[in-house]
């Protein structure tokens, strides 16, 4: 953690690193002034950061989950989220796009940002 103090902050957790930076770099440039985004490659770590945020007095708004992890799947992590008190944690979720293999750089990216948009 790390982020400006007193921003609240968007969570999100995917196994693969590159869709992970990927969705990290655009939620900071879209939300970067108003928000601090934290990232996690796996359910457990999320959990430990939610837990440590919500200690902090800091509020989550908003966590993007991959539902396909290795060890945790995104619904049990966000069920878990939820018991922490986390509201990001009601309805955020995403997942990976039918037919995009591991590795390959992230092009719902680019449509995320249009949602951002929306968003914001």
């Amino acid at each position: 953690m790390g982020g400006a103090i007193g921003l609240a902050t968007i969570i999100c957790v995917d196994d693969d690193a590159s869709i992970l930076a990927c969705l990290g770099e655009q939620l900071k440039r879209q939300f970067g002034a108003s928000y601090d985004v934290e990232l996690a490659s796996q359910g457990p770590e999320a959990l430990e950061l939610v837990a440590d945020l919500l200690a902090e007095g800091v509020t989550i708004p908003l966590i993007l989950s991959d539902q396909v992890m290795p060890k945790m799947s995104g619904d049990q992590f966000l069920i878990e989220a939820q018991r922490f008190g986390s509201p990001g944690a009601q309805d955020s979720a995403y997942r990976r796009a039918p037919g995009r293999s591991r590795g390959q750089r992230c092009q719902s990216c680019q449509s995320l940002s249009l949602h951002c948009q929306a968003l914001g």
